[in-house]
């Protein structure tokens, strides 16, 4: 899943870690911004103690990642990310967010490219 918010940029998978490759599936967030992933890390959890881990990877399309490993953990953090949603209009929240602004352009030209693949594979008609 690619998770794009006030926050940060993520895709989710769920698969064994980069820690444990043999071990059983965890959730991956992977991210391109290092600083997305921390503040994902922080929203996890705010206390330093108990905040999931930035692990660096150099050579991968997503260099970060942070791993969780329950449903629990998964479900706590995607009900925190929903709770930071207090904006009407998406784009015009990140155009204001210093830390997400690099990203604007990229999220226009995506939000067009869904619209675009909407529009023609729309019925007729509708």
């Amino acid at each position: 899943m690619w998770l794009l918010t006030k926050i940060g940029f993520y895709s989710i998978t769920k698969k064994p870690s980069h820690l444990n490759p043999y071990g059983p599936a965890v959730f991956n967030i992977r991210g391109r911004d290092k600083d997305d992933l921390k503040r994902f890390a922080e929203l996890v959890s705010p206390d330093p103690a108990k905040r999931p881990v930035v692990h660096e990877y150099a050579n991968s399309d997503y260099p970060y990642r942070v791993y969780l490993d329950s449903q629990d953990e998964m479900d706590s953090a995607m009900a925190k990310i929903a709770a930071v949603i207090d904006y009407d209009n998406f784009k015009d929240t990140i155009k204001a967010t210093p830390h997400q602004k690099a990203k604007l352009k990229s999220y226009e030209e995506l939000w067009c490219l869904l619209y675009n693949a909407f529009i023609s594979h729309r019925p007729q008609g509708n």
